[in-house]
């Protein structure tokens, strides 16, 4: 048997067992280049051993550990079976961890460029198409001063730096992508629009323990925009609180913005709402071509938001069954659900509403997504804030109806409803409202309505006017 020193000796040393790099031999490796960094390769600035991912898998060995991670991540992402969603990487300092997130990013990203990729997973496990990557990167962080966003905000926590990183994807969104993912594109610029012109300029500088409920109150009486401005700014103030809350960013308690009240508007006098009269209505349609007037005509007949028309498929009506299904809209052209849940419902088609409709399909342009009233210009949907400026507004003026918008037709339609008896049970779920006190704020009584019912009720109360002065009116208690 062999002593010890015997087996030490046998043993080869490191350099007989592994042959060091021609750069590591030369000294011509920056000793920064030893240390990964999974930021810099995600913002494709690293060096060319760690960007590059054939070169970085050629100068990797295969561990156990690597190889398992890899093929775990992998699996998940093609098939989803079989392994946990969430891994942690349970290593000691200098133990690998950030090298194992490297390969992982080459490996979903360019797994089946690389040539040796075989040797770490099985090429059956890569996942197909475009994987997308989050990653917060802990090194660059700073939350004692805050991180300086792309925006200019300061991050002092992950979730801060998620939600920067989540407003600007939804931002970027392409006109024509669908989403239906959360939150709505034109919620997140308005959003942004109220932070930025807002609330960063007043509030931005001043700790949130230090955000008081009466200085919010007297800063948004100073502001010269109607209530409903002022309450949507509060709104975005009062949730930025509750979200501080949750994040530990401050002690959880009863929101400082619940305590603020906004009372009365601004100088600016309100505006009422405008209806148009059956005479007036078809009047616009004689001046509009189409598509435009088949537009109008849904939008009076079914009371729809232009948001949902301009989003609106063949394959969503039945007109065998006579009905059509709200599902989807569109907001700077970007795809998304309708506006609230309640907004999602079936709407009836009466057949001569649904004639007019046949026939513009006959002549629609054919488009890949089967649009009702495709784009000419891109193939997509149309922007509603253009065919308002360029369509509705000149036809308007010619007629002598000032400010016509898209959500005339809407409060007409409630006041039609109105002037046609539907219990108001019925005209909030064609409106489809989540209460009925909502469907109370549209339209305005037509005046013959008006009269009708002022004439009624004088014919109640003076008896007299009809059957002669000699009469006289008995009123009990």
């Amino acid at each position: 048997m062999a002593t010890l020193p015997q087996a030490i000796a046998a043993v080869p040393s490191i350099f007989s067992a592994c042959t060091p790099k021609e750069d590591v031999l030369k000294g011509a490796m920056a000793d920064a280049e030893f240390a990964a960094d999974l930021a810099q390769v995600l913002r494709g600035n690293a060096p060319a051993q760690y960007a590059d991912p054939a070169r970085f898998f050629s100068n990797t060995y295969p561990t156990r550990g690597l190889k398992n991670l890899l093929s775990n991540v992998c699996g998940r992402l093609s098939n989803g079976q079989g392994v946990a969603s969430i891994f942690r990487l349970d290593t000691s300092y200098g133990g690998g961890k950030t090298h194992g997130l490297i390969a992982l990013v080459h490996a979903v990203r360019s797994g089946r460029t690389i040539s040796n990729i075989a040797e770490f997973v099985a090429p059956a496990l890569l996942p197909q198409g475009n994987v997308r990557i989050a990653a917060y990167d802990g090194e660059n962080a700073d939350p004692s001063n805050g991180r300086k966003m792309d925006s200019g905000i300061l991050a002092y926590t992950p979730w801060g730096e998620l939600a920067e990183e989540r407003l600007k994807e939804i931002k970027a969104r392409r006109p024509g992508e669908v989403v239906d993912d959360g939150l709505k594109f034109s919620t997140t610029t308005g959003y942004l629009s109220v932070i930025k012109q807002h609330l960063r300029p007043t509030w931005g500088t001043v700790q949130l323990t230090d955000i008081k409920p009466l200085a919010v109150q007297e800063w948004l009486k100073q502001i010269d925009l109607s209530r409903k401005t002022r309450q949507n700014i509060k709104a975005v103030f009062h949730r930025m609180m509750e979200l501080a809350m949750l994040w530990g960013l401050m002690p959880a308690q009863r929101n400082p913005l619940s305590l603020v009240e906004i009372k009365g508007g601004s100088s600016r006098p309100r505006r009422k709402k405008m209806i148009l009269t059956p005479e007036q209505f078809q009047q616009i349609c004689e001046k509009l071509d189409e598509p435009f007037r088949t537009m109008v005509v849904i939008a009076m007949c079914l009371g729809l938001r232009v948001s949902e028309i301009l989003a609106l498929k063949w394959s969503d009506f039945d007109f065998e069954e006579g009905t059509l299904m709200i599902t989807r809209g569109t907001v700077h052209a970007r795809i998304g659900r309708v506006k609230t849940e309640y907004s999602e419902d079936e709407m009836p088609l009466h057949p001569a509403f649904a004639e007019i409709l046949l026939a513009w399909q006959a002549g629609c342009p054919a488009s890949q997504e089967g649009w009702v009233f495709p784009n000419p210009n891109t193939g997509g949907v149309w922007h509603a804030s253009v065919l308002q400026g360029d369509i509705l507004v000149p036809a308007g003026r010619e007629l002598g109806i000032e400010r016509l918008g898209w959500h005339t037709f809407r409060h007409s339609y409630r006041s039609m409803l109105d002037a046609c008896g539907a219990p108001i049970g019925v005209q909030q779920k064609l409106m489809r409202h989540a209460q009925v006190s909502t469907t109370m704020k549209y339209g305005n009584a037509y005046m013959t309505e008006k009269r009708k019912a002022h004439g009624a009720v004088v014919q109640m109360v003076l008896p007299a006017q009809r059957k002669g002065k000699a009469e006289t009116l008995e009123v009990s208690a």
